[in-house]
């Protein structure tokens, strides 16, 4: 995991980024780069988080062969930029194969299998108890995570093809080879009828055809100026593959600042900490207040229905409240960052920088003071974009001595 931030005012845009970064079982490592000058010779940047690699391309090879291909192109706006990357994710081929596009697609599929494992052995007693489980109950709580799994992936709409036999026929062979084998090494664990087998392979293609979040997305935040905008903007996508049409993205955000919104502090990934400094309380609480309130009132309707009264009103005033509440938390969280807005749009570029290192800092130290793994970390490194200075680094972590590579220093436009 890890913590970005930016912040937009009509003058510049700073970006921050924590060096924490997790590889296989839980190994975390403080050096990772996060933040890349998107153009040498144009003001925008990018900041990237989720998993280290696209389609088995680190992602920051992935960046700047982007920005060796565009070479001195520019954009009009912000916009160009965002969309020539998604595009370059989508069709390059010199730097994603198409071996690595359909690995791709076979490893969306292969995770979901493993899912099922995964919730399946969290529903076995812990520690087995002696003779148990058995095989039976092996099957048992398989074929309920499959269940689980199949109410969650049926419930999103099919993504829209010009040609759905031949499609689906594509996206089974691209993932038929790892299927085989995450099928067989299940079936080391759990008894799996041909039923089942049948399931877990539609379960697979579905992940494909419909609109389901994969869970190993790569996420993009370009920010900063096109050739004629006067204010910063950013945009914001999530990204796993794309192959035989299947293109897996996800999550937008687009900001612009105008003269209506003149400032914005935008978090990505872990966003929790920098959330409660902006609206004042953490986001995960609105969603356990308003369990708070469900809950109370069903209580309550059993009570009165205990003693034979009337309740039939209980659900309309639960509801009305419901929403309510959800309107009040809203209304609460702007008046408290609106202050603080108002100060964020005058601030000189310098201390822009500050508060997006602060923020990172902030959910550092909230991390280190937690019982969790220390998942936010390392070096802050930090960006200023401005239209007429373009990409300024604040601070910058090396893996190499700057004073033994001088011609580094040289290189326009920063890494």
């Amino acid at each position: 995991m890890t913590s970005e931030v930016a912040v937009l005012t009509r003058q510049a845009v700073a970006l921050a980024a924590d060096s924490a970064g997790t590889a296989g079982r839980g190994k975390i490592f403080n050096t990772v780069n996060k933040i890349f000058a998107l153009s040498k010779h144009q003001p925008v940047g990018v900041m990237v988080y989720g998993s280290a690699d696209v389609m088995g391309i680190p992602v920051e090879t992935a960046i700047k062969e982007f920005r060796r291909i565009q070479g001195t192109a520019s954009y009009e706006y912000l916009d160009g930029y965002a969309k020539a990357l998604e595009n370059f994710l989508r069709t390059d081929t010199s730097v994603f194969s198409d071996g690595a596009r359909l690995q791709s697609l076979a490893d969306v599929a292969s995770d979901r299998v493993m899912e099922v494992q995964r919730d399946a052995y969290g529903m076995l007693p812990d520690p087995p108890a002696w003779g148990h489980p058995t095989a039976r109950e092996l099957q048992r709580v398989f074929l309920r995570s499959l269940r689980m799994q199949e109410r969650t992936v049926y419930a999103k709409p099919i993504l829209a093809v010009d040609h759905p036999v031949q499609f689906r026929t594509l996206l089974s062979q691209a993932i038929e080879q790892n299927l085989t084998w995450d099928v067989k090494e299940a079936k080391k664990w759990f008894p799996i009828s041909a039923t089942a087998e049948r399931r877990i392979r539609r379960l697979a293609l579905h992940c494909l055809l419909r609109d389901v979040e994969p869970g190993i997305e790569t996420g993009f935040v370009i920010a900063g100026f096109g050739t004629k905008d006067v204010f910063p903007s950013l945009r914001a996508f999530e990204f796993c593959c794309s192959a035989c049409g299947c293109h897996k993205a996800k999550q937008r955000v687009d900001l612009d600042i105008s003269d209506e919104h003149v400032a914005y502090i935008q978090a990505f990934a872990q966003t929790n900490v920098i959330m409660s400094f902006v609206r004042g309380m953490d986001p995960q609480h609105a969603p356990l207040l308003r369990r708070f309130v469900a809950n109370f009132f069903r209580q309550k309707k059993r009570q009165l229905q205990r003693d034979k009264q009337d309740t039939s009103i209980l659900d309309d005033i639960g509801k009305e409240l419901g929403s309510a509440l959800t309107r009040e938390l809203v209304a609460i969280g702007r008046d408290f960052s609106s202050p603080l807005m108002r100060v964020v749009q005058s601030m000189p570029k310098e201390d822009l920088a500050l508060l997006a290192e602060a923020l990172i800092n902030l959910t550092t130290l909230r991390r280190r003071a937690s019982a969790e793994a220390e998942t936010v970390g390392g070096p802050t490194d930090v960006a200023v974009i401005s239209k007429g200075d373009g990409f300024i680094w604040i601070k910058r972590k090396h893996y190499f001595d700057m004073k033994f590579n001088p011609s580094f220093g040289a290189i326009p436009g920063g890494v």
